[in-house]
């Protein structure tokens, strides 16, 4: 009978792309994942970070102009079982761009959301912590 070989998944993350880099760790000190991302130098704040069929999601803020619009970016990496020390995956990047009134969605004209796609790409590997 043959034994199945069973892979560590990766808990560390580091990816760049187009005006964009970041990390992942999904398994930080405290337990919680933990990870950053910059977008044409513009550091991305309220971070959170979940787990779905699609792989990880990372989303931040970048700017919030008050009545005018707010900028988030949402990175999805894969999940990565290990075949070595470290694994070479792609992802991608979807920056959202929200028009906003302080009156309220319907006095702004047009589409209300606009959307960019960009190309990522990184190392994944597994850190003992």
């Amino acid at each position: 009978m043959t034994k199945l070989q069973r892979f560590e998944q990766a808990n560390h993350f580091e990816f760049s792309g187009e005006g964009l880099s970041g990390m992942l760790d999904t398994n930080s000190i405290d337990g919680q994942p933990l990870g950053s991302v910059t977008v044409d130098g513009v550091e991305g704040r309220m971070v959170s970070i979940r787990q779905g069929p699609g792989g990880w999601h990372l989303d931040a803020e970048l700017v919030a102009i008050p009545d005018l619009s707010v900028e988030t970016v949402q990175v999805v990496l894969p999940q990565v079982n290990l075949e070595g020390e470290a694994v070479s995956f792609n992802g991608y990047a979807v920056l959202l761009t929200t028009r906003t009134s302080i009156g309220g969605a319907a006095l702004v004209p047009g589409p209300l959301q606009h959307y960019e796609l960009r190309g990522a790409s990184g190392v994944a590997t597994l850190v003992y912590s």
